[in-house]
């Protein structure tokens, strides 16, 4: 539908009943609608990319930390003899 503004010689909207359909801003109701929702699309995934990563619990760099037994279900240990 938005191609329809750019690729000379067609119609985003039938002239025939040009005078029953909704224009905002100029443009034909539809192709505003489909560009806010674009807007709103591209605008969350561009926020989304920025956020950053969240930190796992309990982990460090090299791996898991000595705490990291704790945030298991149940208290229970990942192998190891204490």
């Amino acid at each position: 539908m938005l191609a329809d503004l750019v690729v000379p010689g067609t119609a985003t909207y039938d002239p025939e009943f040009a005078d029953q359909t909704l224009f905002v801003l100029g443009l034909h109701g539809q192709v505003f609608l489909a560009i806010v929702l674009l807007l709103t699309l591209s605008g969350a995934v561009v926020a989304t990319l920025r956020m950053p990563a969240a930190p796992l619990v309990g982990t460090t760099a090299s791996g898991p930390g000595p705490d990291a037994a704790e945030h298991l279900p149940g208290g229970a240990h990942h192998g190891g003899v204490e």
